[in-house]
């Protein structure tokens, strides 16, 4: 048996509360944030004074759950945190809990805050390398060689540099304009053959001329290049003209199954639906009896079915191909497809019903083939467990117990595997125990845990 913990005060208010655990010190989720900030009296701000990740936020844990602390902070104001949406921070201080400071957002919004306050800019950014001195020198130094140069010239990354040079990084330090980005247009674009008007003079021919070739002699450019220029491949910006876009021809298959013509949407595909897909896998007899699954099985023992890229529970599909309406309860109500027959390769939708995950456990815990080794999560063999319980009606303590199975047997077993097989959670078939069963007196609690 656990021990009574004592009530306690509150180290915010003072009122006495029962504590759910030894570590406890307030008595509600308010006066654990009243407790952990203090008010900066120039700014107003409540700063977190507890743990802050690398950003500087502050992060909270309360009733076994983790989160930010201006986050918590804003949600015992009364406001709701939708998908999607963040806390900004108007005051641009990250460790501010402060409800009067703190605004629902979006992410595009955050970051222009924080642009703005100059949080993420320069040295200030958590991912910086340089300091803002340096981005200036290197900024300074642009022109001067090639970005290898001043690399190793500064002791700075190629990558640093090239950012510094295009505006990309510390652009708010240095001032440099950012490249807009995507390839340039026309004649910057350092592969043009031709300037803009050239183009234009080009394209104005389109249709006058008697071929591209006829339009290339008069102008005196390449023909591959005019080519280009009427069907929109290149200059399409300037002259307006839109590149056609390619249409492949669909390609049509028959289903290997029911010889349906369907879009192959891929090269291997072989069947038009995912019926086909199970019925090709599936060895039919009659109404009473199992459907064996013949391809491919999980760990577990149950079918798989592969179709466009997913796969599937070969029972589920069955399941939900033979009875539609209750697919959908099955979905809504997170039920599980369970075994009449207990044969986990059967598709036979007369085996199959749908019922909670926690009744399907109950009815296969007791069957055969889910006990000792035949078990998939099976940690041990069965004469390692025997073993075990033998030291265990012997006395022996937890971790006496794991050295001397690992230096007799060479098996490597942990103190928690033990304590399961000790309180009857696990190889019940070997111990002949459960966990209403078995008496776990005061004594057997306090050795597992002095263990």
């Amino acid at each position: 048996m656990g021990h009574l913990i004592r009530p306690k005060n509150c180290k915010q208010c003072g009122k006495p509360f029962q504590p759910t655990h030894g570590n406890a010190t307030y008595c509600c989720a308010p006066c654990y944030m009243a407790g952990s900030v203090a008010r900066d009296e120039q700014s107003g701000c409540l700063v977190w004074n507890g743990v802050v990740d690398t950003y500087g936020y502050g992060h909270a844990r309360w009733a076994g759950r983790r989160r930010k602390a201006h986050v918590m902070a804003i949600e015992l104001a009364g406001l709701t945190l939708a998908p999607g949406m963040v806390v900004r921070h108007l005051c641009g201080n990250s460790r501010c809990c402060n409800p009067e400071h703190l605004k629902l957002g979006t992410h595009r919004e955050n970051m222009a805050d924080k642009a703005r306050s100059g949080v993420v800019a320069g040295e200030r950014c958590p991912a910086a390398a340089l300091t803002n001195a340096q981005a200036k020198q290197i900024y300074a130094m642009k022109g001067e060689g090639t970005p290898t140069e001043i690399a190793a010239r500064t002791g700075a990354k190629v990558q640093a540099v090239r950012a510094i040079w295009n505006g990309s990084g510390y652009a708010s330090i240095t001032g440099a304009t950012r490249k807009p980005k995507g390839r340039p247009i026309g004649e910057d674009n350092h592969a043009s053959k031709v300037t803009n008007d050239e183009a234009r003079a080009i394209y104005a021919l389109k249709g006058v001329a008697k071929s591209a070739a006829a339009a290339a002699r008069q102008l005196g450019h390449p023909c591959s290049v005019v080519r280009r220029i009427w069907n929109g491949v290149t200059h399409s910006q300037i002259t307006g003209e839109q590149k056609p876009k390619l249409i492949r021809p669909v390609r049509e298959v028959p289903c290997v199954v029911c010889a349906a013509s369907f879009p192959a949407a891929a090269s291997n595909r072989k069947y038009c639906s995912l019926k086909c897909a199970l019925v090709a896998h599936v060895q039919k007899g009659g109404e009473q009896d199992c459907w064996p699954w013949l391809s491919r099985t999980k760990s577990r023992g149950y079918g798989q079915v592969q179709f466009c890229g997913g796969r599937y529970f070969a029972h589920h599909v069955a399941f939900d191909l033979a009875y539609p309406e209750q697919a959908a309860l099955r979905t809504s109500q997170r039920l599980t497809v369970s075994h009449r027959c207990h044969n986990p390769l059967c598709c036979n939708p007369l085996h199959l019903e749908i019922i909670p995950l926690e009744e399907n456990v109950r009815l296969n815990r007791g069957r055969d083939v889910l006990c000792g080794e035949k078990n998939h999560r099976a940690k041990m063999t069965e004469d390692v467990a025997r073993r075990i319980v033998a030291m265990l009606d012997a006395g022996e303590r937890t971790v006496r117990i794991v050295e001397r199975i690992r230096s007799e047997t060479g098996a490597s077993v942990s103190q928690f595997q033990v304590t399961d097989i000790r309180r009857g959670r696990t190889w019940t078939t070997v111990s002949g125990q459960t966990p209403s069963s078995r008496d776990v007196s005061t004594a057997h609690t306090e050795q597992g845990r002095t263990d």
